[in-house]
């Protein structure tokens, strides 16, 4: 079936079986919604004998609109499995060095809002563990090469606050660059910080050896220190940004004669308090930090509590933050200049729906393969498929390796759910769900309530926001 939306000019409608999007007025669109409302299916029958449908029969004809069927969700084998990982490798090692943080953002998913996650501790991975993990890792890999010859290495280091095992990433890069080097023509480390801790010492060993570095700065003062504070309740902001300034003055330095430095990123994160307008302007300010904003993400809601409370749910707040909103949309509509902060913000608000934008059908949806999308290890060096969910779906350790019946009755467990649920869906093709979605108490898995009307009702209004632009600017390049 198809998905209805409209601008404030003209209708349309995207068919998920052929991804193609078409105007769409007059009779047919009435048809259209007609069956959209009584949740029905559209007559081959009727469509040929009523005169005004004819157009929407030769469309569906010369594109064989809603009758390409959708991709059979496939029932994974262990042996299949097994065959995967040994062709296609690990695609990124994450190695979460600490489960402390000397921050408390209010909004970390190790936060109390956040029930599913497990919180801090003291726990720190020793070196000997984070050794055992990269061996794995790469044992796998230099199998996988004969297969792909130009397989690349991608190491992340994550927490908690990564910076306060700092040595155990010093000790890691050490033993990757002296014995695996060889192997592998290109070699990707990667942190993500807080950026609290990044002392020159420490910023020249990161840039030294190429690191991908990602900081968290979530706006100008005001704005990060209502957030982003210490332990003790401190603000954060002065640090951060004097430390950001640094890292800007020795990655320019050094980039300047060093081809493969990897470009420094910042993430932003917002809620409904946000004042953009005012980030905006802090970022215009600052050209060098805008140049490096690489994501903008909203708070999420899914398993959480964070925007139950009447500051976030202010109603003079959300009135604010959505003129700001139509003020940026109004800046891309007219094709002024624009910080870059406008821009990822504005993107975020297209595409941060349709994670999944693979062209073909992707028959695993927004799901990755455990284990072999992307390896996390804890720091006790039990292996999960990822950072971000929670600790109940294990998938092996250091000591026993990868467990590939548990990976294998994983990805069934939730490609069941897709099969159960998504096979009539409008926007399966687009959707971004994933185990994080899915997972609930008990390591089962299941689609949050409202979850799939709450989707397509975004991807409506992400869908009418892209048109209703290439609507005054066809040839847009703000993407």
């Amino acid at each position: 079936m198809p998905l209805l939306f409209a601008t404030e000019r003209h209708a349309y409608f995207y068919d998920d079986a052929t991804r193609l999007v078409f105007p769409t007025e007059g009779y047919e669109k009435e048809y259209l919604e007609q069956i959209e409302h009584d949740h029905g299916t559209l007559d081959m029958e009727v469509l040929n004998r009523e005169p005004r449908l004819q157009e929407l029969s030769q469309k569906i004809k010369q594109y064989g609109l809603f009758v390409t069927p959708q991709p059979q969700t496939p029932v994974f084998t262990q042996e299949q499995m097994e065959e995967r990982l040994r062709k296609e490798g690990i695609a990124h090692l994450c190695l979460t060095l600490t489960e402390a943080c000397n921050f408390r953002c209010k909004y970390c998913v190790y936060s109390d809002h956040y029930g599913l996650n497990s919180g801090y501790s003291n726990e720190q991975m020793s070196l000997d563990t984070a050794k055992a993990a990269v061996d794995l890792y790469m044992s796998n890999n230099m199998e996988s090469i004969q297969y792909n010859p130009n397989l690349s290495i991608s190491i992340g280091f994550y927490g908690g606050e990564p910076l306060l095992n700092f040595s155990t990433i010093q000790g890691v890069v050490q033993y990757v660059e002296e014995k695996y080097k060889s192997y592998f023509s290109r070699m990707v480390f990667s942190v993500t910080t807080n950026g609290y801790l990044l002392d020159r010492k420490r910023l020249q060993f990161l840039l030294d050896h190429h690191f991908a570095i990602s900081v968290s700065l979530d706006g100008d003062q005001e704005e990060h220190d209502r957030n982003r504070i210490t332990v003790s309740g401190k603000p954060t902001f002065d640090i951060v940004f004097n430390n950001l300034l640094m890292l800007d003055e020795m990655y320019r330095e050094q980039s300047a004669h060093n081809d493969e430095i990897y470009p420094y990123s910042l993430l932003i994160t917002y809620d409904n308090i946000s004042d953009l307008s005012r980030l905006n302007k802090f970022f215009a300010q600052h050209p060098n930090l805008d140049s490096r904003i690489a994501r903008i993400t909203r708070v999420k809601d899914l398993n959480s509590d964070y925007y139950n409370n009447s500051e976030q749910a202010d109603n003079l707040v959300i009135q604010k933050q959505q003129a700001s909103k139509d003020e940026f949309i109004g800046l891309v509509r007219a094709g002024r200049p624009l910080t870059n902060f406008i821009r990822k913000y504005v993107q975020g608000l297209i595409f941060e729906p349709s994670m999944n934008i693979n062209y073909a059908h992707n028959p695993l949806g927004g799901l990755c393969v455990p284990g072999i999308s992307k390896l996390t290890v804890d720091v006790n060096g039990q292996f999960h498929m990822c950072e971000k969910i929670s600790p109940q779906y294990p998938i092996g350790d250091i000591h026993q390796g990868l467990n590939m019946e548990q990976q294998t009755q994983i990805l069934n467990k939730g490609l069941s759910v897709i099969r159960e649920k998504c096979q009539d869906c409008k926007v399966r093709s687009l959707c971004n769900i994933c185990y994080v979605t899915l997972e609930q108490e008990g390591a089962e898995f299941g689609i949050p309530e409202g979850y799939c009307d709450y989707f397509q009702d975004w991807m409506k209004s992400a869908f009418s926001l892209y048109y209703s632009l290439l609507e005054e600017n066809p040839e847009l390049s703000i993407f």
